[in-house]
């Protein structure tokens, strides 16, 4: 992978990722693993803290938990093991086999994590801890444990004894002098002086008082790491936060449900070099399971088809895989861009504004530059009329619908035998059909594109909406129209979430009883996905055993 592009310098764009010679679409850029994860707060107890895996943790109840109350850690379902003692770490038995958590335990990550727990108790009174700040915390011990802190390599010889002690690492090398090379986002750029007051404060008060509990004697005796709190200062934790929040990436389970697949945040310092571009030449993926990337081939069996058997087997190594596939051919010397945010076909002054306020510059990509014609005509079919259009409010009534529609679906399916019951929720179903039909035509009368982003998410809140119903023959109409909707503007416009569509397409056309033209989507779904995620990512592999099922049915 290293062959397809240099990291190269300029004074406009920084260090940018350039491809040395033409890569095909599908073709994958580059695979590392991430320097650290973080889970967010409310999936915790269902991801593991060092692969992203699904966990399965048992409900304990309060009396088996008074008498575990000594242990740090407690067995759960299937072998997952959830840490009680930082409150903040799950693992799935892979990771827990291949030694991470007994790292965890031994290394004294999980006492700083402790300490940051107790500080935001503290502090905030039980809130959840956001993702950034833990994923920090993990960054800078597992530096300090490495060896790489500036402080621990300057305390070298003076006999202070600052570098640590190491446990046997089972996670991920990590490439600290790339890391040092990442850009440092100042946190406090758009702070007003109090807001950056408080911001200082508040950070100065959470070092310290990890650091007191971090060093603290009088607890944790029997733990082995050395305790030394030199690795955790203001200015240290401000440097690596700047790094997280200028260079992080979103950890996604693409086979949830849109607006709901962010389950965490990573560090990748590999991927960390991309230019931005709003109709971007890759697309960043995340992997938790290592199903069979390109080093460990899967089988074929004679008609071409993926099998489950694999002709090597390589050890779990506790760490999400992360990916870049190309999504637009390359040609030698082009820069390769992923999209920092959305791509759901917004116009140009909706893309420019939300990158100007959550990245502080003006974009100046092929798409949103006036002097390429492709361009102009993208914005021809996006652009949003300057007045008499309230884009907001009608983003506002879709997400709504989209929640309520959700629920319903969630409630339809743990029904058993209750047919008044099923029969209120089909009533608020078209409740809600109406109200996203009446958007629909809010949409029209405001003379807002059908290519743009709220046209085209009333048309998948639509076949949702009808699916739900059983009124499948007009579902698969709004399946269509929304495809038909993104196909000019397909270069703004995420491909998994088309996948994605494609798949809810072909499943209803399955209960129509087509079966042909359902295989035919789903066989359209599938690669669509492979060339954004690869052939060997889970959620495309899942396509290819639903293929196989639909052929035997």
């Amino acid at each position: 992978s290293s062959k397809k592009f240099t990291i190269t310098s300029s004074d406009d764009a920084g260090l940018t990722t350039i491809s040395t010679h033409p890569v095909k679409r599908g073709e994958l850029i580059l695979q590392s693993y991430a320097t650290s994860i973080a889970i967010d707060h409310s999936y915790r107890r269902s991801r593991c803290g060092f692969c992203a895996s699904v966990v399965s943790l048992k409900d304990d109840n309060s009396s088996r938990r008074r008498q575990q109350q000594q242990q740090q850690q407690h067995r759960c379902a299937d072998g997952d093991i959830w840490c009680d003692e930082c409150q903040m770490i799950a693992s799935c038995r892979s990771c827990t086999e291949a030694g991470a958590m007994k790292w965890h335990a031994e290394s004294g990550e999980c006492r700083a994590l402790q300490g940051m727990y107790q500080c935001y108790n503290d502090i905030f009174e039980g809130e959840g801890i956001e993702t950034s700040h833990v994923l920090t915390l993990r960054v800078l011990f597992r530096r300090w444990h490495d060896g790489a802190a500036p402080e621990a390599r300057e305390s070298v010889g003076d006999g202070a004894g600052a570098v640590p002690e190491r446990k046997e690492c089972p996670l991920p090398p990590v490439d600290w002098k790339l890391f040092s090379l990442l850009h440092t986002t100042d946190m406090t750029r758009k702070s007003s002086p109090a807001e950056t007051e408080i911001y200082e404060n508040a950070i100065t008060i959470l070092c310290e008082q990890i650091r007191e509990h971090f060093v603290d004697e009088e607890n944790g005796e029997s733990s082995s790491y050395r305790r030394d709190g030199s690795w955790l200062t203001k200015s240290s934790y401000d440097d690596v936060m700047g790094k997280v929040c200028g260079c992080g990436h979103a950890i996604t389970d693409v086979s949830m449900d849109l607006g709901v697949q962010v389950i965490g945040g990573c560090l990748a310092s590999e991927h960390s070099f991309y230019n931005h571009g709003c109709a971007p030449a890759g697309f960043f993926s995340c992997c938790w399971e290592r199903s069979g990337p390109p080093d460990v081939p899967m089988n074929k069996d004679d008609d071409g088809q993926l099998t489950k058997k694999r002709r090597m087997q390589k050890p779990h190594v506790p760490g999400v895989m992360t990916n870049v596939h190309c999504i637009s051919d390359l040609a030698a010397g082009d820069p390769i861009t992923l999209s920092y945010i959305a791509t759901s076909g917004l116009d140009r002054n909706e893309r420019r504004k939300q990158l100007k306020e959550g990245y502080y510059f003006d974009c100046v990509c092929r798409a949103c530059s006036l002097k390429n014609p492709v361009a102009l005509y993208w914005e021809t079919m996006v652009k949003v009329p300057e007045e008499g259009c309230d884009v907001d409010a009608l983003r506002s009534v879709q997400h709504t619908c989209y929640q309520a529609l959700l629920n319903i679906r969630t409630e339809l399916y743990n029904i058993f035998d209750d047919d008044e019951k099923e029969e209120e929720l089909l009533d608020d179903a078209e409740r809600y059909t109406y109200l996203i039909q009446m958007c629909q035509k809010g949409i029209q009368n405001q003379n807002i594109p059908p290519c743009h982003e709220v046209s085209i998410e009333a048309h998948r809140l639509l076949a949702l909406a009808l699916s739900l119903m059983g009124r499948y023959d007009e579902a698969i109409e709004e399946h269509l129209n929304f495809l038909k909707a993104v196909e000019p503007v397909n270069a703004l416009f995420d491909p998994v979430a088309k996948g994605t569509q494609l798949m809810h397409l072909a499943r209803d056309r399955i209960k129509m009883g087509d079966f042909v033209g359902g295989l035919r989507d789903l066989h359209y779904c599938r690669d669509t996905l492979n060339t954004a995620l690869g052939q060997f990512h889970l959620f495309v592999t899942s396509v290819d055993e639903e293929i196989q099922s639909t052929i035997v049915k």
